[in-house]
């Protein structure tokens, strides 16, 4: 299979799809070209990103805005059976729990460096306005990435 017929059947074979063109040869060779093809496999990512309602372009690179763009039905954004996880106020990625995960500087599946933490500026920019970042009262801006972002 070719990049373009890999393209082209793409609507088909996403989910949701019948057990007949799950268990067909056709979807075989398909799903064969989309993990030996890196360019087929990255479109296919940000196909998936789009459908979530994100851009992929405001992530370091396509394989975190998909694995951070994931959610399951039972626990949304917050599975804890996602392995990566993003702290948007601090433009951090984290492997593991997105609570007690580990800080990550480039992308495990390309090697992209990721965004430098903001976690010093934030607490900085909170002391300067004079905010608590424990306060009830602390703006919903600092609870996001509206701080930092020009959107």
């Amino acid at each position: 299979m070719n990049c373009k017929e890999f393209r082209r059947k793409y609507p088909r074979y996403v989910l949701p799809r019948s057990r007949k063109i799950s268990n067909s040869p056709d979807y075989g060779r398909w799903g064969d070209h989309l993990h030996a093809c890196k360019r087929c496999s990255d479109w296919y990512q940000g196909q998936a990103v789009l459908k979530r309602g994100f851009n992929p372009k405001r992530f370091p690179c396509i394989h975190m805005a998909y694995r951070v763009t994931e959610t399951c039905d039972q626990h949304g954004a917050k599975c804890p059976d996602f392995f990566v996880h993003r702290i948007p106020k601090f433009d951090e990625y984290c492997i593991g729990g997105s609570a007690s995960g580990y800080t990550i500087h480039n992308c495990p599946w390309c090697g992209k460096k990721l965004p430098a933490s903001k976690r010093d500026l934030y607490y900085s920019t909170l002391e300067k306005l004079g905010l608590d970042y424990d306060s009830k009262k602390l703006p919903i801006k600092f609870q996001t990435d509206e701080w930092y972002s020009k959107k």
